[in-house]
């Protein structure tokens, strides 16, 4: 691991490579039936741009983490497939 980050930048690089990774967040995506297959909207860049994702406001509005996320990925979504997504039982 890179030194460049302080001892509190170190702990959390190693509980994201622990608790967040690739892998294990596509897993758990798929053992939620979050996604059956991959296609524009995908689990692990969606996650990561619902958890850390700037903002313009103390709490983030589902308009803006939906922006944010067609600017980081460069792929069109729809409003409505993106919120679906969040929807508790979504198959």
């Amino acid at each position: 691991m890179s030194h460049r980050f302080g001892n509190e930048g170190q702990i959390l690089c190693c509980f994201l490579e622990r608790h967040l990774s690739y892998d294990r967040t596509l897993e758990s995506a798929r053992s939620t039936v979050f996604c059956h297959r991959i296609r524009k909207i995908h689990p692990v860049s969606f996650m990561q741009v619902f958890l850390f994702a700037p903002c313009l406001h103390s709490h983030a509005t589902m308009a803006e983490i939906w922006r944010t996320y067609q600017d980081c990925t460069g792929i069109n979504v729809t409003y409505s497939s993106f919120t679906e997504r969040l929807r508790l039982g979504h198959k």
